[in-house]
């Protein structure tokens, strides 16, 4: 089987398992949207997600090394991993975004030019820049 007939597979798979359990059809679409978007948020680069006119459209990219990253592929990735950081209530730190990005230590300043141009691009396109008690946690 090819990539996205396995993935299509395993997709199905998921939906027999949730059939089984006996979920109802608003649950059903629930559980395999929460699959789909656990997938999304820890691939890299991390997906480009687009507001438009009544929808979302998500842009989703081919497996990349940090090496291979645009400096905007790193931006959205390390936004996108602090704000998961967030909601899992971790400290978003130099070393969580190194392993995010499967980085050896001595990669610890191209992670803190990344953290530093991500900041940067989060308060020049903000409204306004994060309240004086807010903390960004980079070591």
């Amino acid at each position: 089987m090819t990539g996205p007939q396995q993935l299509v597979q395993k997709l199905w798979n998921y939906c027999n398992i949730l059939r089984d359990d006996g979920l109802s059809y608003g649950d059903y679409v629930e559980q395999l949207t929460f699959l789909l978007f656990l997938k999304m948020a820890y691939q890299l680069p991390a997906p480009d997600f687009r507001h438009a006119f009544r929808r979302t459209e998500v842009i989703l990219y081919g497996p990349q090394t940090f090496d291979d990253m645009d400096r905007l592929a790193r931006i959205r990735t390390c936004y996108q991993h602090c704000a998961l950081q967030w909601v899992l209530r971790r400290e978003m730190t130099n070393q969580s975004l190194r392993k995010r990005f499967k980085l050896p230590e001595n990669k610890t300043a191209s992670i803190s030019q990344t953290i530093t141009a991500t900041l940067e691009a989060v308060w020049t396109t903000s409204p306004s820049p994060p309240h004086p008690g807010y903390w960004f946690v980079a070591r």
